[in-house]
């Protein structure tokens, strides 16, 4: 059985909406390194204060605008 893949959406939301990343590290309060982690979908797990903290920022009500599976 092959697992299926956890897919964090930050970079396409920041394009919609016109913003960089130094921009939500700024707005959200979290270092630019912790934000690139996201938006490259590289790290091994998510912290859920930052998800809540990105989804402020972005406006975001439903959490399945950020995180999706593949």
């Amino acid at each position: 059985m092959q697992m299926r893949k956890i897919v964090i959406k930050v970079s396409n939301l920041l394009d919609k909406r016109g913003m960089t990343q130094k921009d939500l590290a700024e707005a959200t309060g979290m270092t630019p390194t912790q934000i690139s982690v996201i938006c490259r979908n590289v790290g091994t797990g998510i912290n859920k204060e930052h998800l809540a903290k990105i989804a402020d920022v972005l406006g975001i009500k439903d959490l399945r605008e950020i995180i999706d599976f593949e």
